[in-house]
């Protein structure tokens, strides 16, 4: 998860947002658009047109316009505004370049170490309960003041409802990967838009699963990230009620 601004978490596993200080409720992005954040938010340099097309469409790069990009950037400066009203200017346009995350804008990557799905942990096979909503918290509103704040609320529900309603379904988690290989007891599970495996055997290489306690191994890595997140469950994540831990592993890269 990354935290964007202090106050927007951002789920790239999931394709989803979520603003802290309004609630917690998450809203979905395009699964290329999700990718196109995360190549942005993790390189914080110009991310070139072609890296993007290359990193967040896979195999298909080839077939996508530059309209098709661009569409994916409104999306998400759309979306990004939804959440903070100051977010107009986050992603920056190199013409005929690329884009760059605002270098200004704090981003920290948060990672847990413990995923557990039991009686007081949504279950991990559906990605909508695996971000608990939060309270909505609302200070005491004085004169009018309610007024203004009722219509924005409203303005941001009709945006936030046009846009999930135009964007493709996203995956369920266990949709997003596909079996590799059987390793020992262990059953490794990759990514299914790799461009490449040369970096997940890279993973294999470093990783040692506990195979005895948790022999599914999900691996999610791309080669422009120069690093990976592994979860490791005890049953598969579609079924009932996995006990997962996830972890991050840094400075890999493909051969």
């Amino acid at each position: 998860m990354y935290l964007i601004n202090k106050n927007i978490e951002f789920y790239p596993e999931l394709y989803q947002l979520v603003n802290r200080e309004k609630g917690g409720q998450p809203i979905s992005l395009p699964v290329s658009a999700s990718r196109c954040l995360l190549a942005l938010v993790t390189n914080r340099r110009l991310v070139t047109q072609q890296e993007l097309f290359v990193f967040a469409w896979g195999e298909q790069h080839s077939e996508i316009t530059p309209n098709n990009l661009y569409q994916n950037i409104s999306i998400l400066r759309k979306t990004l505004k939804i959440m903070d009203g100051n977010a107009g200017n986050w992603i920056n346009t190199v013409p005929k370049k690329g884009f760059i995350f605002n270098l200004n804008i704090a981003v920290e990557e948060i990672i847990s170490d413990n995923i557990q799905a039991d009686e007081t942990t949504e279950d991990i096979s559906n990605p909508e309960n695996t971000i608990k909503n939060k309270p909505l918290l609302l200070k005491p509103i004085i004169n009018n003041k309610h007024k203004v704040i009722f219509l924005s609320y409203v303005i941001l529900a009709v945006i936030a409802f046009f846009l999930v309603n135009n964007l493709p379904p996203k995956k369920q988690v266990s949709e997003s990967f596909v079996f590799y290989k059987k390793i020992g007891s262990c059953l490794v599970y990759i990514n299914d838009d790799m461009q490449e495996k040369n970096i997940h055997e890279k993973v294999l290489e470093q990783l040692k699963p506990n195979c005895s306690k948790f022999p599914h191994a999900y691996i999610t890595a791309y080669s422009i990230m120069h690093s990976a997140t592994i979860l490791t469950c005890n049953k598969p994540i579609n079924g009932d009620k996995p006990h997962c831990v996830s972890l991050l592993l840094r400075g890999v890269r493909a051969s």
